[in-house]
């Protein structure tokens, strides 16, 4: 991997995931733009030295062309003398140059292409760097307010569940207290039950003993 794809790499990074998964995001979003400033600085200087192998085959591509044109140039003036088979030479020499000339002009081309490549990615890298680097208090705020909205979602949450327990604990307690309310009627109907039983019981017993009373006076009064 080259270092522009490298940094590309790091670039496109999603830094609010970064942040989340930090344990002090302020250190880490720092040394996060540490290493792209780093890393640029080195995408470009990778884009210099392309640049500087572009110039170099365009001026190779050039100087070869010269020969050509020189070596043609020779071989007129050497067929204008009737130099016949010097004429042969000088064209078998352009020749030869123009065979490298048609290589270095692949080369360059392909050189070119290349540069064209790493500029238009050393310019989008750049400038998310200087976005990221400008926007890094405004980037710790949204990840603080985020964190601050989760807890404070998650505190909502607990407390729910919080209620939730309260209000079963208080039905759970309102079905006890019931429950020993409907055992203290319970104990207080049979008491009083039992109450009425002894009262009747006391009252036929006094029944009883009036009609006794009465029976033993009618018997005295027959004896008479």
């Amino acid at each position: 991997m080259g270092i522009l794809d490298r940094v590309t790499t790091i670039v496109r990074a999603n830094v609010n995931d970064l942040l989340d998964q930090a344990e002090n995001p302020e250190v880490m979003l720092d040394q996060y733009i540490r290493e792209l400033e780093s890393g640029v600085a080195e995408a470009r200087e990778e884009l210099v030295n392309a640049m500087a192998d572009e110039k170099r085959l365009a001026a190779k591509l050039e100087e070869r062309k010269r020969r050509v044109r020189d070596w043609e140039e020779k071989a007129e003036q050497a067929l204008r003398l009737g130099r016949e088979e010097t004429a042969r030479a000088a064209l078998r020499a352009a020749q030869a140059y123009q065979e490298e000339a048609d290589a270095t002009s692949a080369a360059w081309a392909e050189q070119r292409d290349k540069v064209s490549d790493l500029q238009a990615g050393y310019e989008e890298v750049q400038k998310r760097a200087e976005a990221i680097r400008a926007d890094r208090d405004v980037l710790l705020s949204k990840h603080r307010a985020t964190q601050a909205k989760e807890k404070l979602s998650a505190a909502k949450t607990s407390a729910g569940k919080a209620n939730a327990a309260i209000k079963g604990i208080e039905r759970m307690t309102e079905r006890l207290e019931m429950e020993a309310a409907r055992a203290a009627a319970r104990e207080e109907i049979a008491a009083l039950s039992e109450a009425v039983r002894e009262a009747e019981k006391s009252q036929a017993d006094l029944d009883i003993e009036a009609r006794l009373a009465a029976l033993k006076a009618r018997i005295a009064s027959d004896r008479q």
